[in-house]
């Protein structure tokens, strides 16, 4: 692979990722890009699906944001279906699993994955150890409010979640043939980018150092002919200097 290739950042909305054949779109123009002599650096926002006539919207980012509610009114385990069910669903409509696996994900039937099904369990063991991690971090801020930080964090997970599905569908297309690499579901902190204190606003800093640590991550990536599946918002604090709970991708 030619390391001096060009390199582009491609960002997904959340209602883009809500659509399944919308997020077929975005996966079909990185993989034309790829051909193009590009290397593509997509970065994902978390599931938003608008609903329809009589159905509800989804919102990942206001589940995660509205957990206290949601924990006070219906308990832990209504938070925990709120974040688990919408991306059993979506790895349904992207044919990642079958209706019958469906089903048992949908409602938690998640030992039969782990004795005799274990291609789909791993699709859906770093979606469930997101989520899980997700509410004992909801339920511990539920007794002991987050600072503006650990806030963000929580949010952040919208992201996490959401580039597992995506490695997980172009992972899918790569053992057929159908992508060029590898994908890899990593965070903005895994890439090196350094956000500012202005927590909630995810800006990026600017500058020749910080953008030789990204470009430095990226080129390993085309290297190895990996892409990395990157979330827009998990990034590292530069006050602190210190990353956010470390992101453990299963792809």
């Amino acid at each position: 692979m030619d390391a001096r290739r060009k390199i582009i950042v491609m960002k997904a909305g959340g209602t883009t990722v809500g659509s399944p054949s919308r997020l077929r779109e975005v996966c079909s123009l990185i993989t034309r890009k790829l051909q193009e002599g590009y290397f593509v650096v997509p970065v994902f926002s978390a599931l938003r699906w608008r609903g329809g006539q009589n159905l509800p919207q989804i919102s990942i980012t206001d589940s995660l944001l509205n957990f206290r509610f949601t924990i006070e009114s219906d308990g832990l385990e209504r938070f925990i279906r709120e974040l688990w069910q919408p991306h059993v669903w979506l790895l349904r409509e992207l044919d990642l699993i079958s209706d019958s696996s469906y089903e048992k994900a949908y409602s938690r039937n998640l030992t039969f994955f782990q004795s005799s099904n274990k291609e789909d369990w791993h699709l859906l063991e770093p979606i469930w150890t997101e989520v899980r991690r997700l509410a004992a971090k909801a339920s511990t801020y539920y007794d002991a409010p987050p600072a503006p930080s650990g806030l963000d964090s929580l949010v952040a997970g919208g992201e996490r979640l959401m580039v597992h599905v995506v490695a997980g569908f172009l992972n899918s297309e790569w053992k057929r043939s159908q992508f060029p690499f590898r994908a890899q579901a990593q965070t903005a902190r895994d890439v090196g980018i350094l956000t500012d204190g202005q927590f909630g606003d995810a800006n990026i800093l600017q500058g020749t150092r910080y953008e030789l640590i990204v470009l430095g991550n990226m080129l390993k990536c085309q290297r190895q002919k990996v892409v990395p599946i990157v979330t827009g918002f998990d990034g590292i604090h530069k006050e602190t200097g210190q990353s956010r709970k470390p992101f453990h991708s299963q792809n």
